[in-house]
């Protein structure tokens, strides 16, 4: 049903012919083919939904016990996991593969303000020598008893 708008759009704001074809106009227009996209967006929408092991759309996904209704019934819909299938077996997916998502036991907004400390910043380094940045940074080790050895980078 959106394909012949999505294939008209282009033609309509390229100025093009009616005979020109569509997907050179797709090109042209720097749009990707309807049925490329839906491919796509379902291809990220399970890698999404696979990252999460609570959702339960994992399981209606990437369940495999309706496979033969749905060869002996071509007319019912299939669910999302038969039509992505051959694409996400084409990238080799894995479901291992994806790292879990990890939500934080707490909220981010409960979390304590880092400490910034700024002090560097007081002298414009145009109009500063390299010798002030250097004892101010040493003054800043010894505060917070850094140790470690630094090397110099010059631009």
């Amino acid at each position: 049903m959106l394909d012949p708008i999505h294939n008209h759009a282009p033609q309509l704001s390229l100025i093009s012919l009616r005979t020109s074809p569509v997907s050179s106009l797709h090109v042209e227009a720097l749009e990707m083919p309807l049925d490329l996209r839906r491919r796509k967006l379902a291809a990220l929408y399970c890698f999404k939904v696979s990252a999460d092991t609570s959702n339960l759309a994992v399981s209606r996904i990437f369940n495999k016990h309706f496979t033969a209704f749905f060869h002996r019934y071509p007319s019912q819909i299939c669910p999302l996991g038969f039509h992505v299938r051959s694409d996400l077996h084409a990238i080799h997916f894995a479901q291992k593969d994806i790292l879990p998502v990890v939500t934080p036991s707490h909220p981010p907004w409960l979390y304590s303000t880092p400490l910034l400390d700024l002090s560097l910043s007081r002298h414009a380094k145009s109009d500063a020598s390299p010798e002030i940045f250097q004892s101010n940074f040493m003054a800043l080790c010894y505060e917070f008893s850094l140790s470690s050895h630094y090397t110099q980078m010059d631009p």
